[in-house]
């Protein structure tokens, strides 16, 4: 069950629910849901990732771990770096890693379309990254 906290109703209801698991005397497992990118940030992201390969050389995979090296989306373990997914990155968090990424390709002659010009033109950048699948 998901109950959002931050309303008396949500907050009333959601006591109501754990009181009732209380009285069986059942495991349960309490989690905060966090609100990750949406699916247009995601498809917008996996675009400039297509366009920023095309431009560079480099395959998508290779694009991709470019820029997240390039903007700390790594950790450390056991004194070795690895890559993070950028899946949980709330809406935000994801909107100022491509706002980077995208001066930094810009300052490299690499122009990379804001979220307008995506939304506008989203075929055409689609179909051209279709059109250089084989490369990248």
């Amino acid at each position: 069950m998901k109950y959002d906290l931050s309303s008396e109703f949500g907050k009333r209801k959601a006591q109501e629910y754990l009181d009732k698991l209380k009285v069986k005397g059942v495991q349960c497992e309490v989690t905060r849901v966090s609100k990750t990118r949406s699916r247009r940030h995601n498809a917008y992201f996996h675009v400039l990732i297509g366009l920023y390969a095309i431009d560079t050389g480099y395959t998508a995979a290779e694009a991709k771990t470019v820029v997240k090296r390039a903007f700390g989306v790594i950790y450390d373990k056991e004194g070795h770096k690895f890559l993070k997914s950028t899946a949980d990155y709330t809406d935000a968090e994801m909107i100022g890693c491509i706002e980077k990424w995208r001066r930094a390709a810009a300052e490299q002659g690499i122009d990379l379309p804001d979220s307008d010009d995506y939304g506008r033109h989203r075929n055409e950048y689609e179909n051209m990254i279709e059109a250089n699948k084989h490369h990248i």
